[in-house]
């Protein structure tokens, strides 16, 4: 994230809770369906996104991963416009 000016080494990730769900317009999952809580599988503001686990792999393979979910980012926020 460094290559495109963003530190994220003091981000922290938040929990999903069935609270956050309903307050959310749209819940987007990156983990396979079969980590995902019954909760969610449910809901329909799930939306699943086919992006392959970055962990273990090299510089390279992160960026194309980072560019691939900003590209799905900009096609989600042109749709709910």
């Amino acid at each position: 994230m460094d290559d495109v000016g963003i530190d994220v080494r003091k981000k922290l990730r938040n929990k999903l809770t069935p609270a956050l769900v309903a307050k959310a317009d749209k819940v987007i999952a990156l983990n396979a369906k079969e980590e995902l809580p019954d909760y969610l599988l449910r809901s329909p503001k799930l939306e699943l996104w086919d992006v392959s686990d970055a962990g273990g792999t090299g510089a390279l393979f992160h960026a194309n991963i980072r560019d691939l979910i900003k590209e799905k980012v900009v096609d989600l926020i042109k749709q709910l416009d």
